[in-house]
């Protein structure tokens, strides 16, 4: 067999691309806050903090998901237990 006609193949997977920076995660969590209707700068910057630690001690996110999109996760079930918690379910 003539090995010399064989190219290489272009690689499967796409290029690594960098993680998300803190900053910008915060951004984005502010701007869900502010979606739902939260307006004190200080209360954004606190439920922001408490999502993106929730996301990173949350063991159970899905897989393939950047860390912006674990803290949105994080910030909904946030909210879905604080829902909770209110209605007494």
């Amino acid at each position: 067999m003539d090995r010399g006609k064989v190219s290489v193949a272009e690689p499967y997977l796409p290029p690594a691309q960098p993680a998300p920076s803190s900053e910008f995660a915060l951004a984005r969590l502010g701007a869900y806050w502010q979606a739902l209707g939260v307006t004190d700068p200080d209360q954004i910057a606190a439920l922001s903090e408490q999502a993106l630690r929730r996301a990173a001690e949350s063991p159970e996110s899905p897989p393939g998901l950047d860390s912006v999109a674990r803290a949105l996760v994080a910030a909904g079930e946030l909210l879905d237990d604080w829902l909770a918690r209110a209605l007494e379910l």
